[in-house]
This record gives structure tokens, sequence and C-alpha cells, in this order.
């Protein structure tokens, strides 16, 4: 089969259409990095204390994923997430020390991972956050699936059942500078497969100009300088 003319031809034109396209094109994917940087910044330290802050980690799917998966021993993960969804999830791990939830970012001097988990579309002033960020130093700084790519920023309306809210794009320069002023050097970024309907998709900004439309949103990795 691999010397068939048919079967070297088309994989022949899959690389050339490949080398055409940007790196953050070619490697897109299903997942949030979370898990995969994880595992790979804890078995450099397993001896030593793994932080996670994970800014609107919500009810807590991020943790579970990493304390079944990869880290079995002193791991600490602060969700920060609304109220509300804070006293929910105290229920969920009211026998669970090792997660914690906050209304705010805690001050801790130790944080190793600061993730950002398809969030930022929704806050209203991104650089303070992101300088606030910053000035905990964090050795990583993640963001997973962030509505971010080379497009001129904007603001649209998000539709869920009877409620509207404010729900922003991103030019992702902006934000990749902010991370580099503050010290951050760019590990990685490639492209986030969405779902809707619990099938793969392209974001559904066909309505948008041109310079507004964005086909996927973005995976960062982010590491202190």
């Amino acid at each position: 089969i691999f010397e068939n003319k048919f079967w070297i031809k088309r994989e022949f034109k899959k690389v050339e259409k490949l080398k055409k396209k940007k790196s953050h094109e070619i490697n897109a994917s299903k997942d949030y990095p979370l898990l995969v940087a994880t595992s790979i910044i804890y078995n450099k330290n397993k001896n030593k204390n793994l932080n996670i802050i994970d800014y609107g980690g919500g009810f807590g799917s991020g943790y579970l994923s990493i304390s079944k998966g990869v880290v079995k021993n002193n791991l600490k993960y602060y969700i920060v997430d609304l109220p509300e969804i804070c006293k929910l999830g105290k229920k969920i791990f009211v026998k669970d020390k090792n997660i914690i939830f906050l209304k705010n970012i805690p001050k801790i001097n130790n944080c190793n991972i600061f993730h950002f988990g398809s969030c930022l579309q929704y806050i209203d002033n991104w650089k303070k956050l992101l300088n606030q960020t910053c000035k905990l130093k964090p050795r990583y700084i993640i963001f997973s699936d962030l509505f971010a790519g080379d497009i001129k920023s904007f603001v649209t309306v998000q539709k869920f059942n009877e409620s509207k809210m404010p729900f922003r794009f991103y030019n992702v320069n902006q934000i990749i500078n902010l991370l580099k002023r503050n010290g951050y050097q760019l590990l990685l970024r490639n492209n986030y497969q969405v779902h809707f309907n619990g099938k793969p998709s392209l974001l559904p900004t066909d309505k948008f100009p041109k310079k507004n439309r964005l086909r996927f949103s973005s995976n960062l990795i982010f590491k202190k300088s």
C-alpha cells in the first residue's frame, strides 16, 4: 500500500498543504492543554507541592482530571469563580482538602500554574485581570479555549436560553504582548476545536465582517522568563 502511487500522491499533497499553514493551524487540539502540561511539570518536581489556580474553574472538572489522572500527592487546587458556584462546589468536595473554592484570586507566593479555561470572553477588564495574574508570578500561565486569533478585537452578544450577555473576541497578539511585557515567554499556541451539541464545529462567525471572523479558538501556554 505504501508504495502505491495513489497513496503516495495523496500523502504528498497533504504535506504540501501543511507547509503553507502556520504552526498553530497545524497543531489543532480537541482538549485543554492543562492535563498534559501539569503531567510534565509535576513529574519534574515530584517531591514538591503543586499549586494550581483555575480561574473560572466551575465545579471542579479540571481538578478531577488532574487529581485522578496525574497528581496523587502534594496538590492544592484553587478554583476562583462566582459565589453560587463556589457554594455548590464546596458541597461536592466537602471531604476533599486539596480543592479550595474562592470568590477572589488567592495571594499565594508559589503558584505553579494559573489556568484560564474558556472564561476570558466574559471579563470586562481583561488587562487588569492579566496584570493581577502576572503579579503573582506563577511559573506557567495557560489559556484553554481562548476566543482570540489573528483578528480585530470586538464585542458581540451571546444568547443562552432567555438570557443575553457580552461576549468578547480578542486579537491574540494583544494578549501575547501584555504577558511578554510582564516577563512571560510563549511556549505553545495552537487552535482549539470547539464543540456544539457534542459535535466538532467551526465558530459561527460568518455573519461578522471578515476582519472579525474566527474559525477556531486558541490554546496558549506561557512560562515565566
